[in-house]
């Protein structure tokens, strides 16, 4: 099948799903309720486009400046590492292993004499990514902030976000603790399946002879992997919640885990409705992203900007209604 064929065909299939969602929308009366509020909000934004956008441009930028700011020692001696260790590796053999994972003796002796300075590199690049990280997803729950206060019918002055709120971000900070202690429970037992299943690799108890192909050992190694997928997603959903909590709290020294067990009082037995109200919205992102590719436009830097102005970030504004139809149309602050 040529390309062309697979587009029209990734065209219908995504105009059937649409169809479906139209007739869910029209057949039932509070899912088509729920999918209005959502897209009231999502006009919200849109009614305040200049603000929305200067302030997400601030907010980007005050993240990189701040991972900058916090992580400049770091890169100076990241640099400064990378720069004393490319006088010890030879350059043959380095491009012999980045080209084609091959270790020689060279490299080998190389890395063993200076391994203390390796594993010391691994650490500050560690470092300076999850420095990174968390300035960029604290700068999404300053864009979420933006728009709490426009459900309010308020635009928030662009200096007075919550910028350098000492509290606000160590709180952050301890629910993304939280959060990513629980996302570890899954991430555990997916390597303990690996681990297992490299043993049974190691004894020949499972193989990739044709001859003796254990399908069932294979099969029941491919439910666990799917299964501990949906866990995990099942978990991230549970948690999805919990900054918003933060956001809306009037008594900010609330524990961290207050807000992660929040999310899970206000998830449970939703998660179905939760997925429902999601759909219409990723489906709607994933065609647009098909037309972008299919157009060849994935690159111009002026469709980025376009995608920038008018859909960036705007998934926030869907999980804030949401949040908004768990808690009963009405959003409450703790």
């Amino acid at each position: 099948m040529n390309s062309f064929s697979q587009n029209i065909w990734d065209i219908i299939i995504y105009l059937i799903v649409f169809a479906f969602i139209g007739f869910f929308i029209w057949r039932k009366p509070n899912y088509r309720k729920d999918i209005f509020l959502i897209l009231n909000n999502l006009k919200t934004v849109y009614l305040n486009f200049v603000h929305w956008n200067i302030s997400k441009v601030i907010i980007r930028l005050y993240s990189f400046v701040t991972w900058l700011i916090i992580s400049s020692p770091f890169l100076a001696l990241a640099i400064y590492l990378i720069f004393k260790l490319s006088k010890v590796f030879n350059k043959e053999s380095l491009s012999l292993f980045i080209s084609t994972g091959d270790i020689d003796s060279n490299l080998l002796l190389a890395f063993l004499g200076n391994i203390w300075s390796v594993i010391f590199l691994i650490f500050i690049l560690v470092l300076i990514v999850s420095f990174f990280a968390f300035t960029f997803m604290y700068g999404d729950f300053l864009i979420q902030n933006i728009y709490k206060w426009y459900l309010e019918k308020t635009k928030i002055p662009y200096s007075k976000n919550l910028y350098f709120s000492w509290k606000h971000i160590s709180k952050y900070l301890w629910v993304l603790v939280w959060n990513s202690l629980y996302l570890a429970i899954p991430m555990l037992i997916l390597f303990a399946g690996i681990l297992v299943l490299v043993i049974l690799y190691k004894y020949k108890i499972i193989t990739n002879d044709p001859s003796n192909p254990n399908m069932i050992l294979w099969g029941i190694s491919l439910l666990y992997f799917i299964w501990v997928s949906v866990y995990f997603v099942y978990l991230f959903i549970r948690l999805s919640f919990s900054y918003i909590g933060l956001i809306y709290t009037d008594n900010i020294v609330l524990p961290a885990k207050f807000y992660v067990e929040k999310s899970f009082t206000l998830t449970k037995w939703n998660i179905f409705k939760i997925i429902s109200l999601w759909i219409p919205f990723l489906a709607l992102y994933s065609f647009i992203s098909l037309i972008v590719d299919i157009l060849w436009l994935s690159n111009n830097i002026f469709v980025y900007i376009l995608l920038f102005l008018t859909i960036s970030s705007i998934s926030y504004m869907v999980l804030i209604s949401i949040y908004a139809i768990l808690e009963g149309k009405k959003v409450k602050k703790i």
